[in-house]
């Protein structure tokens, strides 16, 4: 998948990329079941119910 310029610029300017369908639903899901394995072993055990942002310290390789 190639970006447009105006994707390019678009990401240049505001650091992100929204692509609507990039995952399919079963990858969807798998991304957030590794998301909410890594909260609750690395991230203290605190439920992320999405009102704040949800931060680890150095890289993170799971």
């Amino acid at each position: 998948m190639a970006l447009t310029q105006e994707q390019l610029g678009f990401f240049d300017a505001f650091g992100y990329l929204m692509i609507p369908q990039l995952f399919s639903s079963s990858e969807t899901d798998e991304i957030i079941e590794a998301f909410e394995w890594t909260i609750q072993n690395c991230g203290g055990g605190k439920d992320h119910d999405g009102s704040s942002r949800t931060m680890f310290p150095g890289p993170i390789e799971h």
